[in-house]
């Protein structure tokens, strides 16, 4: 028979100090924060100097399930440290809970990067290239301001791209929902005694 124990995971607030000091010395491990913000054109650190091309995308057009295939592969990848994604391709594309956004291709017409949006809301981003990506994610978002004055987006310290998305902007960052998970190596027993 298979073992199909998990890890035990906790999602709090950042604030929540005491709660935190008494996972962290019961053995819980912070693995992972998630930082959600409304943020302003004005909060923007800079403007680009240079745009990259980007193109839109929704459910009727070619690319959409290019960007849903691109997206369930990156989301495997980043989140599989914290919660490792348990369902096929096929259901997580058609769970995807946003039907547009913004894509880039390479030199070689390839998807390179993508931002699924709803209304002002960047849903999720996705990368293959550290080095486009700011870019891409800056022209994105002088698009996105030329029709909305605010955008909502919530970014995963375990995500590259999210956190590339955070730092185009001068923002507090310092409240966050984070995710802590039980080290195996601490005994049940220590638990039990602290309670």
């Amino acid at each position: 028979m298979q073992d199909k124990r998990k890890p035990l995971q906790v999602m709090l607030d950042s604030t929540q100090k005491s709660l935190i000091d008494f996972l962290t010395k019961n053995g819980f491990q912070l693995k992972r924060q998630c930082f959600s913000l409304t943020v302003k054109k004005d909060n923007m650190k800079l403007l680009p100097e240079e745009k990259i091309t980007i193109q839109k995308f929704d459910m009727h057009n070619n690319k959409f399930l290019d960007c849903c295939d691109f997206l369930y592969q990156y989301y495997k990848n980043s989140h599989k440290v914290v919660s490792p994604l348990t369902i096929s391709k096929d259901q997580f594309i058609k769970e995807v809970p946003t039907k547009t956004g913004y894509y880039h291709l390479n030199k070689n017409f390839q998807i390179e990067n993508i931002i699924f949006t709803e209304n002002n809301e960047i849903a999720y981003i996705c990368s293959t290239n550290p080095k486009t990506c700011p870019k891409f994610t800056q022209s994105v978002l002088l698009d996105m301001f030329s029709s909305f004055e605010s955008i909502f987006f919530e970014a995963d310290d375990t995500d590259w791209a999210a956190m590339d998305l955070l730092n185009q902007f001068d923002v507090d960052v310092t409240q966050s929902f984070n995710t802590y998970i039980l080290d195996t190596s601490v005994t049940k027993n220590k638990l039990d005694n602290d309670l």
